[in-house]
């Protein structure tokens, strides 16, 4: 009976690890609960509530009796919001009868996208440091993640001769995620045109998520790919409403793209979702359409937030920190012999009772970086670098 129950997963997940991300939040709550004030700077979600009157439309929805099935791709007055505002702020045109589905987060919308897309063997470029599932959902389809490994001294700017360089007759994919995790560099326009030519070259396509998009700082203008010449036809564009509207928690999210790459994501979509919770698109409705002043003001408190961060971290002797052009992330390096990332970011849980991600979550090849998510309070985050300095001066020479 041992042998069979050692068995019963199936093949495709031997290569699959359970989230380092996770792994170190379970290990900060249990310290919260033996009484510990543990500084939560690991978790990328908002530290906000959702908008009330998000909450509000949602509540209405529900008494109004939108309690049942939708469409598969979506009710279509999310569709047609989206639509517009796909137009008016990212230059793309769309038909919402064609070219969108609804999903729950973006996470369901990329799974979707690849079990739909992936072959045994298809190679996805992917540019690291990265969130781990890109990588993980390509393994679980049987394709191969491709790493672009990206450089600190370079602000951690995709460099495209080496996207040429790792080119293969099975390349498919290239992942941008923009503005970027866990860096917060955000892709400007020159390297977005020479990526959309490398793509029409070796006929490629993008995934491009774009979920922290409206979390921008300094005046950086934003491009989305599908924006440029001849890309919307092998652009698959995943957004949703997590990170800028604080609804993480309400799983929502959308996929845009040419029909013939839509229709095959919709028949996945049909069969592991049906569609996603009606109440639930009708707050989709109202963050889209009322809701823009209140992530402004978000966005505000995060700048002030990385200002603070990316200031107290480069004071420290040893450590390098970029200032990032968009998210609520940095990326700090850290050059303290004999250690690596995640050994010490368990250093700096236990020591400073600050919560970090290691740098080996994302695929970094150095290990010698630490994720640190500014969407906390300011006071955690003030805490959270005096006891890090504190920590530190015992390690760094």
């Amino acid at each position: 009976m041992a042998n069979i129950i050692n068995q019963v997963h199936a093949n495709r997940l031997k290569d699959i690890e359970l989230s380092k991300i996770r792994n170190i939040f379970d290990k900060a709550n249990k310290m919260d609960q033996s009484g510990k004030k543990i500084m939560h700077l690991e978790i990328g979600r908002p530290d906000f509530d959702t908008p009330q009157k998000i909450k509000d439309s949602s509540i209405r929805a529900l008494e109004d009796g939108f309690v049942h099935y939708t469409a598969n791709r979506g009710i279509y007055k999310l569709r047609n919001t989206i639509s517009k505002k796909l137009k008016l702020e990212n230059d793309i045109e769309v038909n919402p009868d064609e070219n969108i589905i609804i999903t729950g987060g973006c996470k369901q919308a990329i799974f979707n996208t690849f079990a739909a897309l992936i072959n045994e063997e298809d190679e996805v470029i992917i540019p690291t440091p990265s969130w781990g599932s890109y990588e993980s959902i390509i393994k679980i389809f049987g394709g191969k993640p491709v790493k672009l490994q990206l450089d600190i001294e370079n602000d951690f700017d995709i460099n495209v001769e080496e996207i040429e360089d790792l080119i293969t007759d099975k390349t498919k994919f290239i992942i941008l995620c923009n503005p970027h995790n866990p860096t917060g560099n955000v892709i400007g326009l020159d390297i977005l045109k020479d990526i959309s030519r490398i793509c029409q070259k070796y006929d490629l396509y993008v995934l491009s998520d774009e979920i922290y998009e409206k979390i921008i700082y300094d005046d950086f203008h934003y491009v989305s790919i599908a924006s440029l010449p001849n890309m919307f036809e092998r652009c698959i564009t995943i957004n949703g409403f997590s990170k800028a509207y604080a609804m993480d928690g309400w799983r929502l999210g959308y996929i845009v793209g040419p029909k013939n790459i839509i229709d095959p994501i919709l028949k996945i979509h049909q069969n592991n979702a049906s569609c996603v919770t009606t109440f639930v698109q009708i707050a989709g409705v109202e963050a889209y359409n009322n809701c823009s002043f209140e992530v402004s003001e978000m966005v505000k408190i995060y700048k002030a937030r990385r200002d603070f961060i990316v200031e107290k971290l480069n004071a420290i002797k040893g450590v390098k920190c970029n200032l990032p052009k968009g998210s609520f992330y940095v990326f700090p390096r850290f050059d303290i012999k004999n250690m690596n990332s995640e050994e010490l970011c368990i250093y700096l849980l236990e020591n400073a009772h600050v919560a970090s991600v290691p740098g080996s979550a994302f695929g970094e090849e150095d290990n010698i970086h630490l994720r640190f998510s500014y969407a906390a309070g300011m006071e955690d985050i003030e805490k959270g670098m005096l006891n890090v300095e504190e920590a530190l001066q015992n390690l760094i020479d």
